[in-house]
């Protein structure tokens, strides 16, 4: 076995592209990189060169990883460079053994940089909210961050409200001198789907524990330090709550019965659930009847009957919270199931009739019915006594007519009584108000509740029919270090499957299969099946086909249990055959 002079030349001119392109910081030029590594490997595979192939695809693994977002420094610089000099080396020496050694040391080295890493290249643009009226600020701010960010810059609370409902942002940067109400409202509508940041511009400790009262963890310093280290701050406070979001364990959710209706029924629907008033307070989702009878919603029956549920969801950041609107309670008892009175602003008579069109004078106030300013064919004002042509000096809208003063009037006086406790009459400005609010699945982790709850609903059931017992986001027993759980264990009395699901992080999928690998080479009558809901890297398609594991691509839960019983029920024949 030799290198081919053609060889040679292909993969020596590849590898000097390499060093150009890795000693930019272009997110482009890495992704170029990425294309240049395939050549390699792909080339070596072609004349059966093991040892620079498996080299290239470790270099290849370093490369996707700081694609995909993670951090660039001196040291994965070095190292990289390294192990592209040592497959230089391997074609001037003609060296074509494959040094396992090499390999773990690749893997040990470059974990041991991603924990001291330092230096940033940033590879996810942030979109950015700032809610700030200090235009001094915002000009340090914006001039502060990189390309990385865009600033979009609001100037109150109120306005902010309506931007943050309908536009994403990564960070939203809050300007606070100190805590008001409307901003405690912000804060509580939105710190459940995107992190806040707290720009503070003083030393107050009293300040800084209050906004970490309100559940804020990230604040920056509006000094010079902490300016001049924005653009840095503002990615790790959207890498630490990723990493935060992806922590969580759908563990409990899955195997509680009440909270997967709760899950199953909303993103079947894909509606929130609302509180209502009827006469009393409930949660529910608004879905059709047909649809509810179609899909078999129970969700309505369930959290009406333990209201705690959804509370807890919240708590645990699975759903958020927000706030709709208020409703009027009884002052006395809190109850919602009041009476409403209409009434004359000036005699209290509840008796009025409602006309379409009052006509009203503008030069003199007097209101009244076409009817009273019509003499003959000729207009006159009955208060003024003016002739007119037409109504052109009139103002005409809809008014009530109280039957007992003869006062017209555009909206009747409310009052209220309690059918509960019969206290009132009372006006709204001495009632209670109780808020409404809106619950829906956390956005960051609704791909895996759909994975999770109608992906494998069938595939589920079906393994619960054959005598299995499930297990959901179970945490693999080999892993000590990083957050790899298993979708779906399934155990038998003499056999296991292990189901999972891949997700758009390529590091994490890696890891996910490594894992899976190394319990199979451990268990016996082990079946592993990995799904992809969309076409996975080649670097995915390459691990499959080394650890033999199989695949099924597809996001259709009918066609992935078609496939997998194919799979299972051939598995299982093979296991009789050799018997």
């Amino acid at each position: 076995m030799h290198y081919s002079e053609r060889y040679k030349k292909i993969i020596d001119e590849s590898i000097e592209e390499c060093y150009r392109l890795f000693n930019s910081d272009s997110i482009e030029d890495l992704i170029k990189l990425n294309s240049k590594l395939d050549l390699i490997v792909s080339c070596s595979r072609l004349e059966d060169h093991l040892n620079i192939c498996l080299l290239t695809e470790k270099i290849k693994y370093i490369v996707d990883s700081l694609v995909t977002g993670h951090k660039i420094n001196s040291d994965i610089r070095s190292l990289v460079m390294k192990y592209l000099s040592t497959i230089k080396q391997d074609l001037i020496s003609q060296n074509h053994s494959l040094d396992l050694s090499l390999i773990d040391n690749i893997k040990n080295s470059y974990d041991q940089i991603k924990r001291n890493e330092r230096d940033y290249i940033y590879t996810k643009r942030l979109n950015c909210l700032l809610i700030s009226s200090d235009k001094y600020l915002c000009g340090i701010v914006l001039n502060a961050v990189d390309e990385s960010i865009t600033v979009t810059v609001s100037e109150n609370y109120q306005k902010s409200f309506e931007r943050a409902e309908t536009e994403h942002f990564d960070v939203v940067m809050c300007d606070v001198v100190g805590i008001d109400p409307i901003i405690d409202d912000f804060i509580f509508t939105f710190s459940k789907k995107t992190p806040i940041s707290i720009i503070c511009r003083t030393n107050d400790m009293q300040l800084i524990l209050n906004i970490a009262r309100f559940g804020i963890k990230y604040v920056i310093m509006g000094d010079v330090l902490g300016i001049k280290y924005l653009t840095k701050s503002l990615h790790a406070i959207y890498s630490e709550w990723i990493r935060d979001m992806k922590k969580f364990s759908l563990k409990p959710v899955l195997e509680n019965p009440g909270t997967k209706v709760i899950f199953r029924d909303m993103l079947l629907t894909e509606l929130p659930i609302y509180q209502k008033i009827k006469s009393y307070f409930t949660n529910e989702i608004d879905v059709n009847p047909v649809i509810k009878e179609s899909y078999s919603i129970k969700v309505n029956e369930l959290v009406k009957s333990n209201s705690d549920l959804i509370d807890l969801l919240v708590k645990e950041k699975y759903l958020t919270k927000e706030k709709v609107k208020h409703y009027i309670t009884c002052p006395n008892c809190k109850s919602v199931d009041l009476d409403i009175s209409y009434s004359c602003h000036k005699c209290g008579n509840n008796l009025f009739i409602k006309y379409d069109e009052v006509i009203t004078h503008d030069e003199c106030g007097y209101k009244g019915l076409k009817n009273t300013f019509t003499i003959g064919d000729r207009f006159y004002c009955p208060g003024c006594k003016v002739r007119f042509v037409d109504f052109e000096d009139c103002t005409k809208r809809s008014s009530y007519f109280c039957q007992n003063c003869l006062r017209y009037f555009e909206e009747p006086d409310l009052s209220y009584k309690c059918n509960f406790c019969d206290f009132g009459p009372f006006r709204h400005i001495s009632s209670n108000l109780r808020s409404i609010y809106k619950y829906e699945i956390n956005s960051l982790l609704k791909k895996e509740f759909k994975k999770n709850f109608l992906i494998l609903q069938k595939l589920s059931d079906y393994l619960i029919r054959e005598g299995y017992v499930l297990s959901f986001n179970e945490k693999s027993t080999k892993n000590t270090t990083s957050e790899i759980f298993f979708d779906l264990i399934a155990r038998s009395r003499d056999q296991t499957i292990i189901v999972i699901i891949l997700s758009s992080d390529l590091e994490y999928n890696i890891e996910l299969l490594y894992h899976l690998e190394l319990l199979r080479s451990e268990q016996n009558n082990f079946i592993p099946l990995v799904i992809s809901l969309e076409e996975p890297s080649q670097l995915i398609f390459n691990l499959l086909s080394k650890f033999n594991i199989n695949l099924i691509i597809s996001s259709v839960e009918n066609e992935i249990l078609s496939r997998f019983k194919k799979y299972f029920h051939g598995r299982i024949q093979d296991v009789n055959n050799k018997d």
